[in-house]
């Protein structure tokens, strides 16, 4: 996973690895794993760590026809599930009647304030939209076709409410930054 490298004295190294690259950890559950490391004929292993696969808490679902492959349906679920005292919202897909299970996307904070949405079109594109802040929403753009499933687009859209309020201060301080002072009121005048 790792691949050879060379540590002086004092030297410490990290590396991120996608247990899921290498092995079959998609069914929930719990799951224990340690770090082995061989070397100059020395085996050396960390302590047991452990993990759960959990399936989430469901928010939403929707599922897609194939028009190439009548009996294949892809089901689409959003769940959320709390990290880090945040709540965080991810999509979950599977192939019926196969029970292929496709990586499981983390789309990013999540609010409750609004419902995500989820939207299937018939060619295949699959959007996720929903709140992460108070004043925006994460929109994720993935391609469904039969054997393959990817991220195309992610953008941050500001809420429309609050972009507005925030277009027109940018417009009163470009007045300001014109020459044009703002009219300046003491805070107990309110007209």
């Amino acid at each position: 996973m790792v691949g050879a490298l060379v540590l002086r004295p004092g030297q410490s190294f990290q590396k991120k690895v996608e247990l899921d690259k290498w092995f079959p950890v998609v069914e929930e559950g719990k799951y224990v794993v340690r770090l082995v490391l061989v070397h100059g004929g020395a085996r050396y292993e960390s302590p047991l760590k452990s993990f759960d696969v959990v399936p989430g808490i469901p928010l939403k679902d929707g599922s897609q026809m194939f028009v190439n492959r009548k009996s294949l349906r892809r089901i689409f679920k959003l769940v959320y599930w709390n990290r880090n005292q945040v709540d965080r919202l991810f999509l979950r897909s599977a192939d019926e009647p196969d029970g292929k299970l496709w990586d499981t996307l983390d789309l990013g904070l999540l609010l409750h304030q609004s419902e995500p949405k989820l939207d299937i079109s018939p060619e295949g594109e699959v959007t996720v939209v929903h709140r992460s802040t108070q004043d925006a929403f994460i929109r994720t753009v993935l391609w469904s076709l039969p054997d393959s499933l990817e991220v195309v687009e992610r953008n941050n859209l500001l809420d429309p409410e609050i972009s507005a309020s925030q277009r027109v201060r940018a417009l009163y301080g470009e007045m300001a930054e014109e020459g044009k002072k703002p009219e300046e009121k003491p805070w107990w005048k309110f007209w």
